[in-house]
């Protein structure tokens, strides 16, 4: 069996007469589900979109919920947000119990009802299954402070923000195997025994150390930092287990490396079972026109010789030093592509992909992405020729083994040019005999990471 409760974004706004607090969320109780072989299914299922007013400690609800199913006939309603919350955790009784907390960055640990169900919540740790915490400091070291391990039941933990000089104390979780992290603080885990890691705002040399203690680690994600003292390991590390990397540059990159940020790991590190690699670049040309060495990632792709899918957003580099990297990889089965705003001839690349058998040989699935060009940024337009394209798709549909391509461009940008593909009679051929196509603006699936 397992429970969910998710409480929703929290915030203390004064309300107009200035002698309340408004609490405004939207919450959430989830379900209680059994597997095939145990008890027929329970679900509580509770949705509140209501306004709660904070009156000292006395919370009430000035709208009555909606969606409440209660398991047995005997349970009333309950007075307070506070106490649904409280009896709905303390009838679970050995149920695992997954949690979802976020605050509105409190100056200070709210007194009264929030503390209440905080310590309810955190009594109830020795349950949880989940726990997903986006909250600040002062809950943070409420909560760890509070906490009693053993963690049996614990499977994943997530840490969103920032959390340093706190006892993060995890190491003694026997299920824990999903770990997600802010860079600094780190919760003491039992590294040997995740197989996902998620990290962000991560130093260079900290990715190693987390590879090196997690050797059955099968999803890996690090956001990379390019700042401070890189610490590179001087021979290449091979890890057995991992099957999909990605890796970012993060957002407060800095110094003279950032450019090149998250390609170093790359040029360290074997993948022998590696399925999917992701790679997401900061685009540095919109300021600087830089390219970086692509040299790692041409190292690194012969050391993943199981490779399928493969994804790249912004890059530093040529279109020549693209295909470059693409001749490295002649495994991949899907391959998703954002070019940097500086490659804007996008030719060459349709080029490549008619008429060599060679050249992504088993490749079934294309995405190509293109980022918002604008004057200010990069005084050129974007230059694909709708024929090229078109004779790109039939030939790879009538000779290889292409099922699907998307050519995602920027919404009220690149229109024409998306038109005059689909309107070409070929292009209206292959659609109509199977041939999966999109030619449109971007939308939610165009991202990377």
């Amino acid at each position: 069996m397992s429970a969910s409760l998710v409480l929703g974004h929290l915030s203390n706004k004064q309300s107009e007469s200035r002698t309340q607090q408004t609490l405004v969320g939207r919450y959430s109780i989830g379900v209680l589900k059994t597997d095939r072989q145990s008890h027929p299914t329970l679900k509580i299922s509770l949705s509140l979109y209501a306004e709660f007013v904070v009156d000292g400690e006395r919370l009430r609800c000035p709208r009555q919920p909606s969606g409440v199913l209660w398991p047995l006939a005997s349970v009333s309603y309950p007075r307070t947000y506070r106490e649904l919350c409280e009896s709905w955790i303390s009838r679970a009784r050995t149920t695992p119990l997954s949690f979802r907390l976020q605050d509105d960055k409190w100056d200070r640990l709210p007194a009264g009802p929030i503390a209440s169900l905080l310590r309810t919540i955190v009594g109830s740790g020795r349950r949880w299954r989940k726990m997903d915490l986006d909250v600040g400091h002062h809950v943070a070291e409420f909560i760890f402070l509070a906490l009693e391990k053993p963690f049996p039941l614990l499977e994943e933990l997530l840490i969103r923000r920032h959390h340093t000089g706190l006892p993060m104390l995890f190491s003694d979780a026997p299920k824990l195997c999903n770990v997600a992290i802010n860079y600094p603080g780190w919760p003491q885990a039992p590294w040997h025994q995740l197989t996902t890691v998620r990290a962000y705002d991560i130093p260079l040399h900290s990715c190693f150390e987390i590879l090196h203690k997690s050797l059955y680690l099968e999803d890996a994600t690090f956001e990379v930092r390019g700042d401070g003292l890189i610490t590179l390991p001087t021979s290449i590390f091979q890890h057995d287990h991992l099957q999909r990397l990605s890796l970012g540059a993060s957002l407060s990159v800095r110094g003279s490396r950032a450019r090149d940020m998250p390609m170093p790991i790359l040029e360290h590190l074997a993948t022998p079972v590696l399925r999917t690699l992701a790679l997401q670049f900061v685009d540095w040309s919109t300021r600087h026109h830089n390219v970086g060495p692509v040299s790692p990632l041409l190292s690194f792709l012969p050391r993943s010789p199981q490779l399928h899918t493969l994804e790249i957003s912004c890059m530093p580099t040529t279109m020549n030093g693209l295909i470059q990297c693409l001749q490295a990889a002649p495994s991949l089965v899907e391959l998703k592509l954002e070019p940097v705003a500086s490659v804007f001839n996008i030719n060459p690349l349709f080029v490549q992909l008619t008429g060599n058998n060679d050249f992504l040989p088993r490749l079934e699935h294309l995405s190509l992405i293109f980022p918002r060009l604008t004057a200010e940024i990069i005084p050129k337009t974007l230059i694909v020729t709708p024929l090229v394209v078109v004779n790109m798709l039939c030939w790879r549909w009538g000779t290889m083994r292409l099922k699907s391509f998307r050519f995602a461009h920027p919404p009220k940008q690149s229109a024409a040019l998306g038109q005059a593909i689909k309107s070409n009679a070929e292009f209206i051929r292959l659609e109509r005999a199977g041939m999966v196509l999109y030619v449109g603006p971007t939308d939610n699936n165009d991202t990377f990471l």
